[in-house]
């Protein structure tokens, strides 16, 4: 399944952001539960959003999430972790920061792969074409500025999201946050 480039926006703000008010007035603004926050480190590379937007898409498909909602479902992937709290102390927005991600989480296109059960087989791409307006519309309502830069893999941020990086050559950690993320539903 060849998939688009992920919808996600970063953002900056001249002044730092109290994360508190800022999320609630994204809350407040955002159009459904598939709009997300999270902190600049957050967002590395391609796959390693795709990964977690399918882990997520698939256990909301089956009943089988364990948050309530999918913005924290997926950043629980995000951060490789089994607990909401920790995924959002470790990819959440921070008091104090001045850059971040807007991220959205397309509609899956689901079928059911026998023994597999029910998996992510594409996106629904209608929504996809209103993603930047819309994005650049909740930029303004939380003002801030759109940044134009692309996700950036580093061994820090991997860590910040929870990556144990020690002993792992660096060629191999791209892959070893793809196993962080698969590992969410196991770790406790």
């Amino acid at each position: 399944m060849t998939m688009p480039k992920f919808p996600c926006i970063a953002w900056r703000s001249e002044t730092p952001i109290a994360s508190k008010q800022l999320v609630a007035n994204f809350l407040d603004n955002r159009l459904d539960d598939r709009w997300m926050l999270v902190a600049d480190h957050a967002v590395l590379f391609e796959q390693q959003l795709w990964t977690a937007w399918n882990c997520c898409e698939r256990n909301f498909a089956k009943g089988n999430q364990l948050a309530r909602g999918r913005d924290a479902e997926f950043l629980r992937y995000i951060a490789g972790t089994h607990h909401v709290s920790d995924a959002f102390a470790r990819a959440g927005v921070q008091d104090g920061v001045t850059s971040g991600w807007i991220l959205y989480l397309p509609i899956p296109i689901l079928k059911e792969e026998g023994d597999a059960g029910i998996q992510t087989s594409g996106i629904d791409e209608k929504n996809l074409n209103d993603f930047a307006s819309n994005g650049e519309k909740l930029l303004t309502l939380l003002g801030l500025e759109s940044s134009q830069k692309d996700p950036i893999f580093s061994s820090q941020s991997a860590k910040l999201l929870g990556l144990d990086t020690e002993g792992i050559a660096q060629e191999r950690l791209q892959q070893a946050l793809i196993g962080h993320i698969l590992g969410a539903d196991f770790s406790a």
